[in-house]
C-alpha cells in the first residue's frame, strides 16, 4: 500500500480510539487506553535508552511503575471507586516501587547504575507524570478532547504551511523540517479551533480559548521539538514501529508530553483565581 494511504489509515484508527475513549459516557475505556498507550511508551523509551544509551532498565519495570501511577490518579479522580485504593497506590504502592528500585540499584552490582536511575526517573517525570495529569484533565471531557484536537490541527496546518511556505527553518540540527513558517501557520489555524470550542463549551471565554490554543502550539512544538533532540542523540528515525506510517507511541504524543502540563498549569491558575479547586489539586 502506498505510504500515505498506509499513514492516514493508522492515523485514524489512533484518532478514532481518542476520541471515542473521550466521549463515552463510562470512563473504562479512556483508562484502558491510555494505561495501554503509557505502558507502550515507557516501553519504547527504556528499550532505546537501554540500546544506544547502556541504560539497564527492565522495560517492564518502567512500565510498572507508570502504570501506577497512572491508576493512582485515575482512582483518585474517578469518585466510583473508594479514596483509599487510590491513595494506598499514590502515598505506599508508588513510593515504595520507586525506592524499591533505588535499592536494586545499589546492591544489584549492575553497570551504570546511576545512569540506570536516571533513565528509570526521567521515564517517570517525562511520560508517565503528563499522562497521570490527563486523569486531571478528564474531569471535563471535551476539555481534554480540545486538547488533542489542537494538536492534531497544528500538527496538520504546520506541516502544510511548512511544506508550501516554509523557508526559516526552526531548529535545523534538531529537526531540519520545521520551520518558522509552518509554526506561524499552525498557531493560526489552531486559533479557529480556539473559537469553535468557545462556542462548545461558553464557560470559557473566546480570549481564554484563544491562549489555551497556543499555549498548547507553543509548548506542543517543545515536546515535539524534544522528542526529535531524544532520537536525535540516540541516533534513531522513530521511537518505535507499531503504528504504520506514524513509528511509536512517542512519535505520536511527543507534542502531549508538555501541552498537557502546560495546560494543567494554565487551568490551575485560573481556577485558583476563580476560587475553584477542580485542576488546583493534583499530584
Amino acid at each position: 500500500m502506498p505510504t500515505i494511504l498506509v499513514r492516514t489509515i493508522s492515523g485514524a484508527v489512533f484518532v478514532a480510539l481518542i476520541i471515542t475513549s473521550l466521549l463515552v459516557p463510562t470512563s473504562v475505556p479512556f483508562g484502558i487506553l491510555f494505561s495501554l498507550l503509557l505502558m507502550l511508551a515507557l516501553r519504547e523509551f527504556h528499550t532505546l535508552t537501554n540500546e544506544h544509551q547502556d541504560a539497564d532498565v527492565n522495560p517492564w519495570v518502567g512500565m510498572i511503575a507508570g502504570l501506577l501511577l497512572f491508576v493512582g490518579e485515575f482512582l483518585l479522580q474517578e469518585g466510583d471507586y473508594p479514596m483509599a485504593w487510590a491513595v494506598a497506590v499514590l502515598e505506599v504502592a508508588y513510593p515504595l516501587y520507586i525506592i524499591g528500585f533505588v535499592i536494586y540499584q545499589i546492591f544489584a552490582n549492575r553497570e551504570n547504575p546511576i545512569r540506570s536511575l536516571v533513565y528509570f526517573i526521567a521515564g517517570q517525570v517525562v511520560i508517565a507524570y503528563p499522562f497521570a495529569l490527563l486523569c486531571q484533565l478528564y474531569n471535563k471531557p471535551l476539555l481534554l478532547l480540545a486538547v488533542f484536537v489542537t494538536i492534531w490541527v497544528n500538527d496538520t496546518w504546520a506541516y502544510l504551511f511548512g511544506s508550501l511556505l516554509g523557508k526559516h527553518k526552526m531548529a535545523p540540527r534538531i529537526s531540519p523540517a520545521k520551520s518558522w513558517e509552518g509554526l506561524i501557520g499552525g498557531a493560526t489555524m489552531s486559533l479557529l479551533t480556539g473559537y469553535i470550542c468557545s462556542l462548545l463549551m461558553p464557560e470559557y471565554s473566546l480570549l481564554t480559548w484563544m491562549l489555551f490554543a497556543e499555549i498548547i502550539v507553543i509548548f506542543g512544538t517543545f515536546g515535539d521539538l524534544a522528542e526529535s533532540l531524544f532520537k536525535r542523540t540516540l541516533g534513531v528515525k522513530d521511537s518505535g514501529n507499531i503504528m504504520p506510517g506514524h513509528g511509536g507511541v512517542l512519535d505520536r504524543l511527543d507534542s502531549t508530553l508538555l501541552a498537557v502540563p502546560a495546560m494543567h498549569i494554565t487551568l490551575t491558575i485560573i481556577d485558583i483565581i476563580n476560587g475553584d479547586t477542580i485542576f488546583a489539586l493534583t499530584l
